[in-house]
């Protein structure tokens, strides 16, 4: 019976319990499986209310039982030494009214006896009425049944949200376990031999009978599925056997008694039988798994969590409640405090199937273990309290009832210290000889602070993590010029970058540390800066760290970063003081040797200094032209001359070089003179002359050009580059290695050359008369593609993008002609709509049709163009770039497959363009 697995668990446990926000949006994936457990569900939950409802009912029972006769009711047994004898009701009375009213029915006599803290009963007896004070008794209330029935349904809750938030067939598994448990346990035993009793008897015994095949079943897949995994199905032969034995008896098919032995003894027999095989079968099966996997943590330790829930839940229950009944001496309140940790049953295979919080199992055993140990003492302790006060106290008289309730009292607040001492106690075993480097983790605080070496620092914590934690391997990383270093490392690790830390561990970059044991990444960062990483293997080379322990780990790397960043600081601050000084060097050669003319004035425009390239413009030394004022040199607006304005940007001027005029460019800045003040300005001025005489004589030449010659020749002039830039890019990309990090950007190179060269080529063929060559095209691709490629000039004009494809959207067209339909829809949407707007792409199919529409939130298309949008040279961007030009080669394109389009308007304002056309291609 081996055990294989599918797939390899996760390295990390989940630490946050996932409740079902989008699990059931699968169920319909298991249509089949989640109907049966909905109506199994619906029965068994119908079934035990029902019965729990009843059971209740019978908490409220009277101390005398009456018939019906035509008189009143006949009383034909009173209990004794009960309210009711007491009240001097006797056998033979008739109750002929309550409160000097008839009652109509036994349930109406036995509500309104209840519904009263005392009733006048009007009894006849030899012919003579008398009136009697009735007071009803205290209910007997089943605390055992309703704690039972409690943890019954609080398994099957949990089971239903385990189902809900992650429907596969082991969860299925659980909550069909549940779903027995709760008929089996939540229906009492019926109290009459009415029909409905009977039926709720039946589910009960088919609850009870499904829950050995369930428990085997369970155990044989979970955590992984055995082998030969169908023949257990064979375990519910034998329930199925009893069951139709069950029903039989139950419609009188199979007699009551056969030969000397009654077939509801020995069903009930069987049943038991049953329960314990199925126990035993699973409790072997799991025990088998156990041993099966021990190379797999996650797996052994998902057995060892639905193990510590079953110890949890039924030790308490074993030792309070069990085994003092066998001994003769059980204490009813004893007995309800063992029934409370069942519920932790469920809670333990929940987290095992969700994997939640797996390796904190030392941590959570040991806090249930003593708050366990706290509680059972407590307990015990007022049982025998409670027990002495009532045996021995009486001679206290009055002070009897103080005497309980300060002790129960006092024994709760001691729970809690008591709780605490054994915490340590158990810390103190559990940790034995690391006992003393874990609480020296508590000190590295201080320790950290002393360091002034960050290498020195990261190799300490690693040593400290080593000693308290057990853990195999602890690697250390140190920022350097934004890149990660191993720091004190033995052994070659790689190099990391921040960039290889935005996912979780362990990213591509991080693949060959999880491949040498590594399984936990704790971050030294401080303001989001990452100036550090620790690496942690496992416990003992087996076991991840726990949730508490990843914790106090990444509150040690939080220490650590606080201590690496004073001396990350204190270096840094050394290194920025000669980076200053070369600094202002470079800042002097760069002023110096400008290309620019380029002077430091005051507010007013006096000139404080000048580099050389201003001296050469200005054709006098530089030195002169200290003192001078800038509209002295330059001809300046009135306003610009006092104060110079600090924000000019390519202002035209002019200015003299002695015989001639020039014109040039000048732009100011601020420059911050003295600390705290920018009464500075630098002031740039470039001649434009030779540019401007330039510009004057190509606008002459441009304006001679034949446009019929310019049409002629753009192809030519376009596809020409573009070919030879096509080709180069598919020589660059083939002469690229795959392991060059280049290698994408090759290829991404080479795949736009081809673009443009295809948009090219067949905007040509488009002008002429012939087709062009069709294919099955999936369209939510294509628009997918297209959308990628907007996204850069979107972002740019602070538009948002988004699509919502559809999963078949293919159509018969030409592949190029409809890129170039959606790149015009997707940028004449994103011209129109502002900063802040967004555009919605659509894809969709209806039949025979495929579809797609693009919507903006721009200012929309006014009615009156809506129809004449589509025509040549008409546009909504008169005088803004718009030709009129795109939408008509977009309309002449959909038309030529077949298709409409079609201007309308949009629901969230702006304008929606839907295209339609045929699946299979239209007219040529």
């Amino acid at each position: 019976m081996d055990v294989f697995s599918e797939q390899a668990p996760a390295p990390v446990d989940s630490t946050t319990f996932v409740l079902p926000r989008r699990g059931w949006l699968k169920l319909h994936e298991h249509r089949g499986r989640s109907l049966v457990l909905l109506l199994a569900g619906i029965v068994a939950t119908a079934a035990g209310l029902l019965g729990a409802v009843r059971r209740v009912d019978e908490f409220q029972r009277l101390d005398f039982r009456t018939l019906r006769e035509a008189e009143g009711y006949l009383v034909v047994s009173v209990g004794l030494r009960s309210g009711a004898a007491r009240a001097g009701l006797a056998p033979g009375d008739v109750i002929v009214g309550l409160d000097g009213a008839p009652a109509a029915t036994i349930d109406d006599l036995e509500h309104s006896l209840y519904a009263r803290r005392v009733s006048t009963l009007s009894v006849m007896w030899q012919g003579k009425v008398r009136d009697l004070a009735y007071y009803p008794p205290v209910p007997q209330v089943d605390v055992r049944y309703l704690l039972v029935a409690f943890a019954a349904m609080f398994t099957l809750a949990v089971a239903a949200v385990v189902y809900l938030g992650h429907p596969t067939p082991q969860a299925g598994r659980f909550l069909a376990l549940a779903e027995a448990l709760f008929a089996a346990v939540v229906v009492p035993i019926p109290q009459d031999s009415s029909a409905s009793w009977q039926l709720l008897l039946l589910i009960r015994d088919f609850g009870r009978l499904a829950l050995p095949p369930l428990l085997v079943v369970f155990f044989a897949s979970f955590p992984a599925r055995i082998k030969r995994f169908s023949w257990l199905w064979a375990a519910f032969i034998p329930s199925f056997v009893v069951a139709a034995l069950r029903t039989g008896l139950a419609t009188g098919l199979v007699p009551p008694v056969v030969g000397d032995v009654l077939v509801a003894d020995a069903l009930d027999g069987a049943t038991a039988v049953l329960a314990v095989l199925g126990v035993l079968a699973a409790a072997a099966l799991s025990v088998r798994t156990y041993v099966s996997n021990r190379s797999d943590p996650t797996r052994r330790r998902q057995v060892e969590w639905v193990a510590l829930g079953a110890a949890a839940g039924f030790a308490p229950y074993l030792l309070l409640s069990l085994i003092p009944q066998w001994a003769g001496a059980e204490l009813e309140v004893l007995t309800w405090i063992s029934l409370l940790p069942l519920a932790l049953v469920p809670l333990g295979v929940a987290s095992s199937l969700l994997e939640f919080r797996l390796w904190d199992l030392e941590d959570i055993s040991r806090q249930v273990v003593a708050t366990g140990v706290a509680v059972l003492l407590g307990g015990v302790s007022f049982a025998f309290l409670n027990y002495a006060v009532t045996q021995f106290g009486f001679r206290l008289g009055n002070w009897r009832n103080f005497v309980a309730v300060a002790g129960g009292v006092l024994l709760a607040t001691l729970t809690l210290p008591a709780r605490r001492l054994l915490l340590e106690g158990f810390e103190h075993l559990q940790y034995r000889e690391r006992l003393a480097a874990r609480r020296a983790l508590t000190t590295f605080a201080e320790e950290a602070v002393a360091h002034r070496d960050p290498e020195t620092l990261l190799q300490r914590l690693a040593q400290l993590l080593r000693d308290a934690l057990a853990v195999d391997k602890v690697v250390t990383y140190l920022a350097l010029g934004g890149r990660l270093y191993p720091s004190g490392a033995t052994e070659p690790w790689p190099v990391l970058s921040s960039e290889d830390l935005r996912d979780p561990f362990p990213t591509p970059a991080e693949a060959e540390l999880a491949e040498r044991g590594l399984w936990h990444r704790f971050p030294v960062e401080r303001d989001g800066r990452v100036i550090g990483l620790v690496y942690c293997g496992r416990r003992h080379g087996e076991m991840p760290l726990g949730h508490g322990e990843r914790r106090l780990v990444g509150a040690l790397a939080a220490q650590a970063a606080l201590a690496l960043e004073n001396t990350l600081l204190m270096a840094n601050l050394r290194r920025q003081v000669e980076e200053h000084r070369l600094l202002e060097d470079y800042l002097e050669r760069i002023f110096q040797f400008s290309a620019a003319a380029l002077l430091i004035c005051d507010a007013s425009g006096r000139v404080l200094r000048a580099n050389e390239r201003a001296g050469t413009l200005l054709r006098r030394e530089p030195r002169l032209l200290v003192g001078e004022f800038l509209h002295a040199l330059v001809e300046l607006r009135q306003e610009w001359r006092s104060p110079l304005p600090t924000d000019l940007a390519g202002v035209q001027v002019r200015f003299t070089t002695g015989s001639e005029w020039h014109t040039g460019l000048l732009s100011t800045s601020a420059l911050e003179v003295e600390p705290g003040r920018f009464d500075g300005r630098v002031v740039a001025l470039d001649d434009i002359t030779e540019q401007l005489n330039l510009e004057q004589r190509l606008a002459e030449q441009e304006r001679l050009a034949s446009l019929g010659r310019l049409a002629a020749g753009l192809a030519h002039e376009v596809n020409t580059p573009v070919t030879g830039i096509s080709s180069y890019a598919q020589l660059l990309r083939e002469l690229t290695p795959p392991s060059d990090p280049r290698a994408p950007l090759a290829a991404k190179l080479e795949e736009q050359a081809f673009r443009v060269s295809r948009i090219v080529t067949n905007l040509l063929e488009l002008a002429r008369p012939s087709g062009f060559e069709r294919q099955l095209v999936d369209l939510a691709v294509l628009a997918r593609d297209e959308v990628n490629q907007m996204k850069v000039e979107a972002e740019r004009g602070g538009v948002t993008i988004e699509i919502q494809p559809a999963e078949d959207a293919a159509a018969n067209v030409n592949r190029v002609q409809f890129e170039l339909v959606v790149h015009n829809l997707l940028r004449n949407a994103i011209q129109v709509t502002g900063a802040g707007g967004a555009v919605q792409m659509l894809v969709g199919r209806n039949g025979a049709t495929v579809w797609f529409e693009v919507r903006d939130t721009g200012p929309g298309v006014p009615e009156e163009l809506r129809e004449r949008i589509f025509e040549p040279f008409v546009t909504t961007r008169q005088g803004r770039g718009g030709t009129g030009l795109g939408l008509a080669i977009t309309r002449d394109i959909v038309v030529a497959h077949g298709g409409t389009i079609r201007a309308l308007p949009s629901e969230a304002g702006g304008t929606a363009m839907r295209v339609e056309v045929p699946a299979h291609g239209g007219n040529a």
